[in-house]
């Protein structure tokens, strides 16, 4: 990250009274360099940014007090676990000034935004001096913003001697979701989520998809980073999915060898990845290149599929495919809601009548 110019000293037109900026270079173990390095974990956990950093990054403890910088970064509110509050100290020059008492106050940069609008600062940042005209004061993010904040300290003594501090929320990745409608077979849309530690939304990790060997699809979806909506300052992240791939289950694998014969699926199913054009899953199209219509491996396939109550498939959300190195991030399972199957059957055989036409 850029480093942020440091404020100087604002000169009272008679008496000599600043306020200054500084950002204090504290590198913590917590801090923003393992964000972008270190590894997630299958169920949702991302390294965590610090609650609270300056404007270069640096993590900001709670239990320490901070001389005033130019620019502080939240990620975690008051609503969250873990929520960020820092004490911060204004520097009123000269020391022996007779007067130091100064007033905290908070405002949006720009209140005239479309998210700042018809909202107050005050209700997203809270400035509590320890006492009247204190110099030391705790910050503490109340909620999520999607406007900058301002926080100025003024000098009761001479109004033109003031310093500011900018205030950003972090954009934060709550989780990996997979998602899809197979128009055609059914108007529902599939959702799949693992959240993050960031998120308080329930995972779904499995969920059943309507499987047709006679309706045509038109599939409709695919992979999603969820974020979060209210941010103003967004860092980058390695943790993000970027790959997937649809794969058949040994359970799928074993119960449709057992009903066809060995080895037809190590023939017939495959892997199906993002790099593709999908555009069927899961419907006559799908299961017409795995029977290749074949009216009796149709008729076992369904047969296989109605018995079976296993895991068809794993949708693997990834940071890019495995053999680049990627990181498995999300395992989502697919179960087969067979009403449409029991309702299908393929043509047996074609009979004629016992009477005989005579022309």
């Amino acid at each position: 990250m850029n480093k942020q110019n440091r404020g100087g000293a604002i000169a009272a037109p008679k008496k000599i009274i600043s306020i200054i900026l500084a950002a204090v270079m504290l590198l913590l173990v917590a801090g923003v360099i393992g964000y972008f390095v270190s590894e997630p974990s299958i169920g949702g956990t991302v390294t965590e940014l610090p609650p609270v950093m300056d404007g270069d990054g640096n993590g900001l403890d709670g239990g320490k007090v901070y001389e005033l910088p130019k620019a502080m970064v939240f990620t975690k509110s008051a609503t969250a676990q873990n929520s960020a509050s820092v004490t911060l100290q204004a520097t009123v020059l000269p020391d022996n000034a007779a007067n130091k008492t100064v007033d905290w106050s908070v405002t949006f940069k720009n209140p005239s935004a479309a998210w700042a609008k018809n909202k107050v600062a005050t209700d997203y940042i809270s400035v509590t001096p320890s006492g009247d005209g204190s110099t030391r004061a705790t910050v503490t993010c109340l909620e999520n913003f999607g406007e900058q904040i301002l926080i100025t300290v003024t000098s009761r003594d001479n109004a033109e001697a003031k310093a500011t501090c900018t205030v950003d929320y972090a954009r934060k990745l709550l989780g990996y979701k997979f998602g899809f409608i197979n128009e055609g077979i059914s108007s529902d849309r599939n959702e799949w989520f693992m959240p993050t530690q960031y998120s308080e939304d329930k995972e779904v990790l499995e969920q059943s998809v309507k499987v047709s060997l006679y309706r045509l699809s038109n599939f409709d979806g695919g992979m999603f980073n969820e974020y979060s909506e209210a941010y103003t300052k967004t860092y980058l992240d390695e943790n993000t999915a970027g790959y997937f791939e649809i794969r058949p289950t040994d359970g799928l694998k074993n119960a449709l060898d057992a009903k066809i014969g060995s080895g037809f699926s190590a023939e017939r199913l495959r892997v199906i990845t993002s790099d593709e054009n999908i555009n069927c899953l899961f419907d006559a199209q799908f299961w017409n290149s795995v029977h290749q219509n074949n009216a009796t491996i149709r008729n076992n396939i369904r047969e296989a599929l109605l018995s079976y109550n296993g895991t068809a498939y794993e949708i693997v959300l990834m940071t890019r495919p495995e053999q680049a190195g990627g990181k498995v991030l999300a395992v989502f399972n697919v179960k087969f809601d067979t009403t449409l199957l029991s309702e299908e059957r393929s043509v047996d055989s074609v009979t004629l009548g016992d009477s005989t036409l005579e022309f």
